[in-house]
Order: structure tokens, then C-alpha cells, then sequence
């Protein structure tokens, strides 16, 4: 299983994940890789862009009322950085 893998243009794509992006090593200057997984929250498939407007708009997939997302988005509203 993979579960929320970020590589910023110049980082190496993790091995365990390379398959899945054509079996690039390094991330092309302009691109990056991000791969999603399930939420143990709601258990649907969950892509997070990473942290810009927050989890609300960051991390799509989660089904209604999904209780990760709500504690996430409760720590953004905070201030906190989102757990993992």
C-alpha cells in the first residue's frame, strides 16, 4: 500500500513508489510526485496536494463527515500543523 508520498522536482521518487510513476528516480525540474491513499478515517481514497489552503482543500477523497479530515481542518483553523 502507499500512503501520501510527496517528491518536490529534484528529489529522488522513493523506490517503493517508482513503479506507479513509470519508474522515474528523480523528479523532473517543473513536476512533482504525489500519491495518495486511503484515510483511516473514512477509508476512501484520499490525494493530498500538500499544505497550501489546507486540508480542507488540500486533501480530497474524504468521504462526509470524515473524522480525520474534521480534526485536520480543526488544526489548521488553530494554527497546528496537520498530523503525518
Amino acid at each position: 500500500m502507499i500512503k501520501r508520498v510527496a517528491a518536490m522536482p529534484d528529489d529522488a521518487v522513493p523506490a517503493s513508489v517508482r513503479n506507479a510513476v513509470a519508474g522515474i528516480a528523480v523528479v523532473p525540474p517543473g513536476l512533482l510526485v504525489l500519491l495518495g491513499g486511503n484515510c483511516s478515517g473514512c477509508g476512501e481514497p484520499v490525494s493530498d496536494r500538500g499544505r497550501g489552503s489546507g486540508p480542507r482543500y488540500d486533501e480530497t477523497g474524504h468521504g462526509d463527515g470524515c473524522p480525520v479530515l474534521a480534526a485536520a481542518a480543526a488544526g489548521w483553523d488553530a494554527g497546528r500543523p496537520a498530523p503525518g
